[in-house]
């Protein structure tokens, strides 16, 4: 969806992981089943409280245009 190549990708979730001495996906190989990935709980966390801080800035950043240029 995002247009990233697989490999960069997982380098990046890689990068991530390591930087925060954490996992923040679980990889489940082949089988029966079929294999998949999932992101762990702290991965969603993550995802959840940069999702809140994205809306406030905008939200911050709105009210500051109206301030400053009047509204729209």
């Amino acid at each position: 969806q995002m247009g990233v190549p697989y490999r960069i990708a997982w380098q990046k979730i890689h990068e991530m992981e390591e930087r925060l001495g954490d996992s923040l996906v679980e990889t489940q190989t082949g089988g029966k089943e079929g294999g998949g990935t999932k992101l762990t709980p702290l991965a969603e966390a993550y995802i959840k409280k940069f999702n809140q801080f994205n809306e406030e800035v905008l939200a911050f950043m709105r009210s500051r245009h109206v301030e400053l240029f009047g509204e729209p």
